[in-house]
């Protein structure tokens, strides 16, 4: 009766830890769009993700042109295990 509790015991641990593998998080990524006044008629700057995957998955974000306080910010996109996931 012990070995099949242990048995049992086992198989459970198993189909928990693969089912947590397998539901990995996604990342929301963000563009963002600076402007030169609260006017928001000159661009001056954006910040783009990068759906990373190694060692874990993350958003990497680059700087091109100059940031300020007058931004807009817009849902691009989900990066996941697989890269970047559609959103609906």
């Amino acid at each position: 009766m012990k070995g099949m509790l242990r048995v049992a015991a086992l198989v459970i641990v198993m189909v928990g830890a693969s089912q947590a593998g397998a539901q990995q998080e996604l990342v929301p990524a963000y563009a963002t769009t600076y402007y030169s006044s609260a006017t928001h008629k000159k661009v001056v700057g954006h910040l783009n993700p990068e759906c990373k995957t190694s060692p874990t998955v993350h958003v990497e974000y680059t700087l091109e042109g100059t940031a300020t306080q007058y931004s807009t910010e817009e849902l691009v996109g989900e990066c996941g295990p697989n890269g970047w996931a559609i959103i609906y």
